[in-house]
């Protein structure tokens, strides 16, 4: 049977899970019916970087965690290693993005019109993000002429309003906010589950095939923590944690539909979301609109800077190989006065 599809999870597969949401870590994690289990070591790597990839992607489930508990995280200043700052200095781009760490926060300062249409347009239908970007690519020299198209009226009243105010609303500029936010504490967080009876675990004492509940109060004097032979999260009578034999209870588990409702697969709808990042499917939609109605071809300049128009956070080189790819062209482009005064 897949291990996702399990009833029952063990420790390492519900940290696994909540600091992932993704079934391949369950998988993982799981007790093999032959042989030793991965060490909760080798699990913790491989969650971190499962983790990182899925902040890039756009959603940040640590700060689902911290917003979930109700914890305040520390936050410090980013002071990147000297490797990353002297690769983004040869490359020239802002170490920020050399760094990838799922820890990193990254906040643009965007206004909150153009944080409510970022958000609308992740929800939107194909056909009226295709006519949104029609609109913006042939008015991107004076956005304000997309006051008075008449393609307005084909998108929905509320989405049309909402491209109305990010279009009216002041352009907000500046670097973005760069910090590192402490870790999650995940093993904490849930004693804390255990301990206030939103988790209910069984386990079996050692030598003891017959399982039991573990109460809230017995959670009262137990930790969780990573020992014993197999090197695995167990649990343990408060301060007693040895590196040989099992934990003071063995093979604790709990239930799959438990763990749902307190780590939930689906991110939750926050009012304050971060706009999802451009993707590159999103990036080329804009550059084909615009080789469209340019003949069919568009040079890299203009087409990268009709890109950041758009989508602020996307580097140049970035916009630049994507406009490339889509119009199969070498060409820069004019290297005019305006694009001169942008670089």
């Amino acid at each position: 049977m897949d291990a996702f599809l399990e009833p029952f999870w063990n420790l390492d597969q519900i940290r696994g899970w909540a600091e992932t949401r993704d079934p391949d870590i369950i998988r993982a994690a799981a007790g093999p019916r032959y042989g030793q289990p991965r060490k909760t070591l080798e699990i913790a790597v491989r969650t971190t970087h499962m983790a990182t990839g899925i902040l890039r992607d756009g959603r940040d489930i640590d700060g689902e965690l911290w917003a979930a508990s109700g914890w305040a995280p520390k936050i410090k200043a980013f002071d990147p290693p000297p490797m990353v700052q002297d690769y983004a200095e040869k490359h020239g781009r802002p170490a920020y993005l050399a760094y990838r760490y799922k820890d990193l926060q990254v906040h643009w300062p965007l206004n909150p019109k153009a944080r409510a249409l970022a958000r609308a347009w992740t929800f939107a239908s194909e056909q009226d993000r295709e006519l949104v970007v029609e609109i913006t690519v042939d008015h991107y020299e004076d956005l304000r002429g997309a006051l008075d198209d008449d393609r307005l009226k084909k998108l929905p009243p509320s989405f049309a309003h909402l491209l109305r105010d990010a279009v009216l609303a002041p352009a907000v500029e500046g670097p973005p906010h760069v910090y590192i936010r402490e870790p999650f504490r995940t093993l904490d967080y849930m004693e804390y589950l255990f301990r206030s009876g939103r988790l209910q675990a069984a386990g079996n004492r050692p030598h003891n095939p017959e399982a039991i509940k573990i109460t809230p109060v017995d959670w009262g004097g137990l930790e969780i923590a990573v020992g014993g032979d197999q090197d695995r999260l167990s649990v343990w009578m408060r301060g007693q944690i040895r590196t040989n034999g099992r934990g003071d209870f063995e093979n604790v588990r709990v239930a799959r539909d438990q763990i749902f409702r307190e780590f939930p697969a689906e991110s939750p709808h926050a009012p304050d979301v971060q706009p999802t990042a451009a993707t590159d499917d999103d990036i080329r939609k804009i550059i084909r609109a615009a080789s469209g109605r340019n003949g069919g071809f568009i040079a890299q300049n203009a087409g990268a800077e009709l890109v950041q128009q758009r989508f602020p956070e996307v580097t140049r080189d970035r916009a630049r190989r994507l406009v490339k790819q889509v119009t199969l062209s070498d060409k820069p482009g004019p290297k005019g006065p305006r694009l001169q005064k942008r670089g």
